[in-house]
């Protein structure tokens, strides 16, 4: 600047110029005891309900507010509204393969309000049965922490029985095998040699893809027939 006292003028020059930055502070939030004294000199409440209003509030989260919420006053009427949503929680379906570990389709995620009640079912998949419903499949949501449900399967098994048999008698010629298979998958029956028997026929389908009814594969057998030779012989020298 330059020297004003050679010059006649009014204009006030400053001895001094200080810079500083100066940041505005958000107030504290209130603690309960903190809240309980406002409510106090607002004359909200008594000591009575204090305790529920607290957990009303506990349990909701600040939205937005209509209104300003710091001003002068004047003769007109203030109007600040504070909105709240009340907290929610998520449940969480899950569904497994319970032999492999494998997860069918996507998480199946669902929110809630607290306190609110909710419910989750199992699926229907093709060559599957539900092994058991678990525990937490219903109920209330009481807090913001997930409700993981987990519900598990297991692969339906059809049964292939083979059996062999003599086809007159019925009697039992080697022992029934009963194997299972998972639904859908190929099976294979085995065909067997028994000794003095002849194979006549065979009921049931041998080779196939396992259904959700029994499937079974009689191979049928029948004893073979001889002749019987009669010779007369003279002793010594084996002639007739």
């Amino acid at each position: 600047l330059p020297n004003f006292k050679d010059y006649q003028s009014k204009v006030v020059v400053a001895s001094s110029i200080n810079k500083y930055q100066h940041f505005t502070k958000p107030a504290s939030r209130y603690t309960e005891s903190s809240l309980i004294k406002e409510l106090e000199s607002l004359g909200i409440g008594r000591p009575s309900t204090y305790a529920t209003i607290i957990s009303t509030l506990k349990d909701h989260d600040y939205v937005k507010v209509e209104g300003d919420e710091t001003g002068t006053l004047t003769s007109d009427e203030v109007k600040v509204t504070y909105f709240y949503r009340k907290k929610r929680g998520t449940v969480i379906t899950k569904h497994f393969d319970r032999s492999t570990g494998e997860q069918f389709d996507n998480d199946i995620v669902r929110e809630y309000k607290l306190d609110e009640w909710y419910e989750t079912h199992s699926i229907t998949r093709e060559n599957y049965e539900l092994v058991a419903t678990p525990d937490n499949y219903v109920g209330y949501v009481t807090s913001t922490e997930p409700i993981v449900v987990k519900y598990y399967y297991d692969k339906l098994k059809g049964v292939v029985v083979t059996r062999y048999l003599d086809e007159i008698t019925k009697e039992e010629l080697l022992p029934t095998t009963r194997i299972g298979y998972d639904y859908g998958q190929d099976y294979t029956t085995i065909r067997r040699d028994i000794d003095n028997y002849r194979r006549t026929r065979i009921d049931g389908i041998e080779n196939g893809k396992v259904g959700e009814n029994e499937i079974v594969v009689t191979y049928c057998y029948q004893r073979l027939e001889g002749t019987l030779k009669v010779e007369h012989l003279e002793s010594g020298t084996n002639r007739n």
